[in-house]
């Protein structure tokens, strides 16, 4: 794995523009997920404690409101915007990677990044909405909503369906893993890029399941968001105790709120940089098994030894 880890190290170290590049996407989808990981929190919470019928009095009530629809618009049309933001510079994210990685200065830019982003941004928009079926989050938040309105009862049959599901996608998942450098570098199509990426996962099974296994740095994010959603109740309490009520609760809310949201911004920026390592990794990967697969440390071995393994001699005859 060293001929992937030493140059993704090395972009790490280095690369300050691609940092600020993905930056912005990362404290996007960030945002996005505490939205959704804030929403199954909240209707587990009601669900334990037998108030969900409460709380969906209340959102019954609220629909009744302009105010309710005109932020449910806005917020389905900002949600769309961010998407389409998220898939433009997804793709210039590969192109300043590949920049960087062959040393084109020419193509190293801010401005470049998004002019790439944007070049393939049909393709990768057509990559993103296939595979969303196939990735963990949504297939897990589709289990909760699943075990939530059939009803716990059917525990065991909702299970043995998703289960295998899960197990389908992951090995797709695993099929895919390179399409989207096919799409980007060499401007195939989505089903092009997935048989192209399908050969190369299948020729080169241990580098691609091995950096597979990487990509659950990505979902340290989703563990920390999860720890700070049930930590900012407990926070905000305490605030409220020591500020008392009054004007005071509504500092202590503020003062929670903006803490709240530099810890997103934290783990927008650890996102960020795992993602570009991640991504650092694969592309190596791509690159060196179209050249003939990731040099292991055997052949490493052998070729400081200059060649092939010189053979033990044999015992000398008495």
């Amino acid at each position: 794995m060293e001929p992937l880890v030493a140059p993704a190290w090395k972009l790490i170290n280095q690369a300050i523009l691609i940092k600020k590049f993905n930056f912005l996407p990362s404290l996007f989808s960030t945002l996005i997920l505490s939205v959704i990981v804030t929403y199954q929190s909240a209707i587990t919470a009601a669900m334990m404690t037998d108030s969900q019928g409460a709380f969906f009095s209340w959102v019954l009530s609220a629909t009744g409101s302009l105010f309710f629809w005109e932020v449910l618009v806005a917020s389905v049309v900002v949600f769309l915007l961010v998407e389409l933001l998220i898939v433009v510079y997804e793709g210039g994210l590969l192109s300043l990677v590949r920049a960087f990685c062959q040393r084109q200065d020419a193509r190293y830019g801010y401005l470049h990044g998004l002019s790439a982003g944007l070049r393939s941004f049909l393709p990768m928009f057509e990559y993103d909405a296939f595979t969303q079926m196939f990735r963990p989050l949504l297939i897990t938040t589709s289990y909760i909503f699943l075990l939530r309105i059939i009803g716990m009862e059917y525990f065991w049959l909702i299970t043995a369906f998703v289960v295998p599901y899960a197990l389908v996608a992951a090995v797709i998942n695993v099929c895919i893993s390179y399409a989207r450098f096919f799409i980007v570098y060499d401007g195939k199509g989505l089903f092009a890029a997935i048989s192209a990426s399908t050969n190369m996962a299948l020729e080169h099974p241990g580098t691609t399941i091995r950096l597979f296994l990487s990509m659950l740095l990505i979902y340290v994010r989703i563990v920390l968001i999860v720890l700070g959603i049930l930590l900012f109740p407990v926070v905000a309490t305490a605030l409220f105790t020591w500020l008392g009520s009054g004007y005071a609760s509504w500092l202590a809310l503020s003062i929670a709120g903006v803490a709240y949201l530099a810890f997103l911004t934290f783990v927008a920026h650890v996102n960020s940089v795992l993602e570009i390592f991640t991504t650092t990794l694969w592309y190596r990967a791509w690159e060196l098994n179209r050249e003939g697969g990731v040099p292991s440390e055997r052949s490493a071995d052998m070729d400081e030894d200059g060649g092939a393994p010189v053979p033990p001699a044999a015992p000398a005859v008495a």
